[in-house]
């Protein structure tokens, strides 16, 4: 499987460097990782542009269009698996296999994780499949616990 790693960031010099050193050590050979700079003002241009090269791939947003549209920049690119990785250091790289999983078996074709699934298991054992249900698509998020 052919992997690339697209980290959506606007104004992140605090963590955008962790991130991919983070990224770049769970990931092999051959991942691309993508970095969209959202038109940042605070530095985090210039801290990209030194991390470019070495599988890292740099696209600058000319003005700030949102995280949406940082995504829609690349996935207008064919790839064969995208993952989308926070610059903030929210989603934890280490994650990436068990994430990939389904799809590496041949289980699933997309999966989505969420921060949110430790509340999702409590809720559904809680309240039931409705409240799985709710929260999912007040989130537009799929559940760990639906098949």
């Amino acid at each position: 499987m052919t992997l690339s790693v697209i980290i959506p960031c606007f104004n992140e010099r605090r963590t955008i460097r962790m991130i991919v050193e983070k990224v770049k050590a769970v990931v092999s050979a051959g991942t691309e990782i993508i970095i969209v700079d959202d038109a940042s003002t605070d530095g985090t241009s210039a801290i990209v542009g030194t991390l470019a090269g070495d599988g890292v791939t740099i696209v600058h947003h000319a003005i700030n269009r949102g995280k949406g549209a940082a995504m829609e920049t690349v996935f207008g690119r064919p790839r064969e698996t995208s993952l989308m990785q926070d610059a903030d250091l929210e989603y934890d790289p280490r994650d990436y296999a068990e994430l990939l999983s389904p799809i590496e078996n041949g289980e699933a074709d997309v999966v989505f994780g969420s921060v949110f699934w430790e509340a999702v298991l409590i809720a559904s054992f809680i309240f039931g499949t409705w409240w799985e249900i709710a929260f999912s698509l007040c989130f537009r998020t799929s559940s760990p616990i639906s098949t």
